[in-house]
């Protein structure tokens, strides 16, 4: 869900930070935008680090929108 999103706000013509644990889909999903403006940051924003590293990335930039789309299933069922 997320990541059709990104792509989807990408389309559009906004910039996109996309963040998460692993590497590797995130830069995956920045290649599939073919070009259009997605930042990947690696971090873990459960943690209080993680979450510094994204503020850290964002900079003073407004935010304008934020979606919330961790996958897995940790704590169901």
């Amino acid at each position: 869900m997320g990541r059709d999103i990104a792509l989807r706000l990408a389309a559009q013509g906004q910039t996109v930070v996309i963040v998460g644990r692993r590497e590797e889909p995130l830069r995956q999903t920045a290649a599939a935008a073919r070009g259009r403006c997605i930042e990947v940051v690696v971090a873990d924003v459960s943690t209080v680090e993680g979450a510094r590293s994204l503020v850290a990335a964002i900079g003073d930039r407004a935010v304008t929108g934020m979606v919330a789309a961790a996958g897995g299933t940790r704590g169901f069922g």
